[in-house]
């Protein structure tokens, strides 16, 4: 398993199945929203995708095949489930 950090809140886990959940912690969005809307959280994809791709990963290579926004009082996160095809 490979992790790496970008800003200090976004944190990279590719696992031996080429797939990468991206976690973005202390989302500002996730924390302001009590009942979160999913769409909200998938503004992020764009700013996720150049992460991705400084990890070492074109554009076209990259697919989301799963979002999932969980709010928790305090403790907001965003996890996107990324299909990698390199």
């Amino acid at each position: 398993m490979i992790e790496g950090t970008f800003d200090a809140n976004v944190w990279i886990r590719r696992a031996l199945d080429n797939t990468a959940d991206i976690v973005v912690e202390e989302c500002p969005l996730c924390d302001e929203i009590s009942n979160y809307d999913v769409n909200m959280c998938q503004l992020l994809i764009g700013f996720i995708s150049v992460v991705v791709e400084l990890a070492g990963y074109s554009e076209d290579e990259i697919s989301v095949i799963e979002t999932e926004c969980n709010a928790i009082i305090g403790q907001g996160y965003c996890v996107f489930r990324i299909n990698l095809s390199k």
